[in-house]
């Protein structure tokens, strides 16, 4: 057992700020090329929604609405994996699946844990992207 595991889980508080801040930098990050595949998407045509120019127009309300995005996935993600703690998965799942990942059946809880995550911070995410992107090929102004 390393010092990690020794350590237990991460507390709560600690997921959620980490998992907030992780969210906007990856989404600062790749932003201009997210830029360029929704204007090579936009039905205007690439030229039209701005091309090479503005890279980074919309960028802060993604970034800042990427902070409660990772927030939620990461809560929730905890959440779930706490809740599951005592549930025992191993009878329920066929013979053939056990062994995956080397963890006799507990990856199956972290998964369950990332779906339910994932589905939380799709809420949060959705109306999100959907201004990002009008704000990418022009619709909206960009702060």
């Amino acid at each position: 057992m390393d010092e990690a595991e020794a350590a237990g889980p991460p507390p709560f508080a600690l997921a959620v700020v980490a998992g907030g801040c992780a969210s906007a930098t990856v989404d600062v990050a790749i932003y201009p090329l997210d830029t360029l595949k929704t204007r090579l998407q936009a039905p205007a045509g690439f030229a039209v929604s701005g091309g090479w120019r503005r890279l980074f127009a919309g960028v802060l309300p993604t970034a800042l609405s990427s902070v409660p995005g990772g927030a939620v996935f990461f809560g929730v993600y905890e959440l779930t994996k706490a809740r599951l703690e005592g549930v025992a998965v191993d009878e329920a799942i066929p013979p053939a699946f056990n062994g995956i990942g080397g963890g006799g059946g507990l990856w199956h809880k972290d998964a369950c844990a990332a779906v339910t995550a994932a589905a939380a911070s799709c809420l949060v995410r959705t109306p999100a992207a959907i201004v990002s992107q009008r704000m990418q090929i022009g619709q909206y102004g960009s702060p």
